[in-house]
């Protein structure tokens, strides 16, 4: 799996997503999925243009881009 190097990528913050599907919709490039526990992840992030539309319409603010993980208790997606 590569990653885009530069590029900022969605991070959740798992303990505020309600599995909504609002991010997964959303992504234009349809790099985002469901998991089997409803959580999105990020299936293909070299698709990911780093848009930032899943965070946008994340109704929980569970979603933030970021090149690395700085906030405890959240997973790469």
């Amino acid at each position: 799996m590569t990653v885009p190097p530069a590029d900022e990528l969605p991070v959740l913050d798992a303990s505020r997503c309600t599995g909504c599907g609002d991010c997964v919709a959303a992504c234009p490039t349809r790099c985002l999925e469901s998991s089997a526990n409803g959580l999105p992840w990020l299936a293909r992030p070299a698709d990911c243009v780093s848009c930032a539309a899943c965070a946008a319409v994340c109704p929980t603010t569970a979603i933030a881009m970021g090149t690395h993980l700085r906030i405890h208790n959240t997973t790469r997606i």
